[in-house]
């Protein structure tokens, strides 16, 4: 059986809980939901029923080639020093920059309070190097999503972030005697190690993930032939640094307000009819220094390119001024 234990903490409050939403609570299946989405994203792949398929083996399905039709990955997650209680998850609105008729209204629901600490472990069984490197990509699973995504509510717009802690000045974790680096730096070369390879790559619509020297963006170039599939896979990566200053808090803050400013974009998601945004807004830190990264997922509905870049631009001048 393999095992790997993760400490993890809270950078911003996650919105998390069961049947009782005022008893939150870190859950390992929703956890699991939101690795299985990111690896989704990741893959990029033309044939969404190939993709199926191999998403099937990997994670659990009721029906395909998974004849077991469980995960090889087990998630537990153990409480070390959890803080509970109500937060507000629209703070934006009581900034001067707010121009809403919801100014000052506040909407407060239970959380799992920033600065918590707890423990994912992450388990399976298999005895092969196959099965022993399929647990490795699971834990580098768990650290893109960390560093992409959040968990519970409200995740695509900063809140449910969480820091993996290493030991001290340290950025990587041991997993089976190899090691999985946790940095941003490392964010494209754990991307490409995610990607699916054998039979499932002549589905692929060949992506790879590159980094230009000196930018701050990832981008998901692709093959010549072939068309990708349409759904939320990831296009790029845009990596933000902010002062110390602006971290925390603040940060979410001025995320909500600049995704209020553009409200009504395709990008940014709809209620009527239902359609999500096609914009995960996270922040990471290293060191003293913090982050905004922007994953922008492909969009169905076609973005006004116009509107998409005045959001970016409005995002960089307001979280770096």
């Amino acid at each position: 059986m393999y095992k790997t234990v993760i400490h993890c903490a809270a950078t911003s409050p996650i919105f998390m809980a069961g049947a009782d939403k005022n008893n939150p609570e870190m859950r390992a299946a929703s956890i699991k939901g939101c690795m299985r989405f990111i690896w989704r994203a990741i893959q990029g792949a033309a044939d969404k029923e190939s993709l199926r398929s191999e998403e099937g083996i990997l994670f659990g399905s009721a029906y395909g080639e998974n004849e077991n039709k469980q995960s090889d990955m087990r998630i537990r997650i153990v409480k070390k020093s959890i803080a509970q209680g109500l937060e507000n998850m629209t703070a934006h609105r009581e900034g001067s920059g707010y121009s809403g008729v919801n100014k000052g209204k506040k909407v407060l629901a239970q959380a799992i309070k920033s600065g918590s600490e707890f423990d994912v472990i992450i388990s399976g069984f298999g005895e092969t190097p196959e099965d022993e490197n399929r647990h490795i990509n699971f834990v580098r699973l768990f650290v893109v999503t960390c560093l992409l995504y959040g968990f519970g509510r409200r995740s695509r717009k900063g809140f449910g972030t969480v820091q993996i802690k290493t030991e001290k000045g340290e950025q990587t974790i041991n997993v089976l005697g190899r090691c999985v680096n946790t940095s941003l730096g490392a964010l494209a070369d754990n991307l490409n190690l995610l990607l699916l390879k054998g039979k499932f790559a002549k589905d692929m619509y060949g992506v790879k993930y590159e980094k230009p020297q000196g930018e701050n963006v990832i981008v998901a170039k692709r093959g010549t032939t072939g068309r990708p599939g349409r759904y939320p896979y990831i296009e790029k990566i845009e990596i933000i640094k902010i002062p110390q200053a602006k971290a925390g808090q603040e940060i979410i803050n001025r995320i909500g307000l600049t995704v209020h400013n553009h409200s009504g974009n395709d990008f940014l998601g709809l209620s009527r009819p239902r359609f999500a945004s096609s914009l995960l807004l996270s922040t990471a830190s290293a060191g003293n220094e913090n982050f905004c990264v922007i994953t922008q997922l492909c969009c169905t509905k076609a973005a006004n390119e116009a509107k998409l870049a005045g959001f970016y631009n409005e995002l960089r001048g307001i979280i770096t001024k």
